[in-house]
């Protein structure tokens, strides 16, 4: 419970805060052992996490989607980050990706597509 105070007379609203994670069902691993997509548009370790914060009677929502790359390829399992190798032509990875963004952009219209590749191009 937090306390505001407004020059006259003290508010008090409750603050809630809940976190519901989703986690696809299709291409589910260890995060290092499963990567990239397959032709039907899932993506490696793909969840959906929403936040919903509540403040008095008043209720804000956001979703942030997670998953692997969303092209055909692979990294090897090493103690060192090696550079991914991408396993498939351009044109099967582009279909491939439309697939999976696609309805992505028909839920939410808008989408924010974030690179977690560092700069040398490894995961990071």
């Amino acid at each position: 419970v937090s306390t505001q105070s407004t020059g006259r007379r003290e508010v008090s609203k409750d603050v809630t805060l809940t976190l519901v994670s989703r986690r696809n069902k299709y291409r589910a691993g260890f995060r290092f052992k499963r990567r990239g997509i397959d032709d039907k548009g899932h993506v490696a370790n793909f969840v959906i996490t929403e936040q919903i914060l509540r403040v008095g009677r008043r209720e804000f929502a956001l979703e942030l989607v997670r998953g692997s790359v969303p092209v055909f390829w692979y990294q090897p399992l090493t103690n060192y980050r090696p550079k991914p190798v991408i396993t498939s032509p351009r044109e099967e990875s582009l279909e491939a990706f439309k697939i999976h963004m696609d309805p992505l952009i028909a839920r939410y219209e808008k989408v924010v597509v974030v690179n977690l590749l560092d700069s040398e191009r490894k995961e990071s």
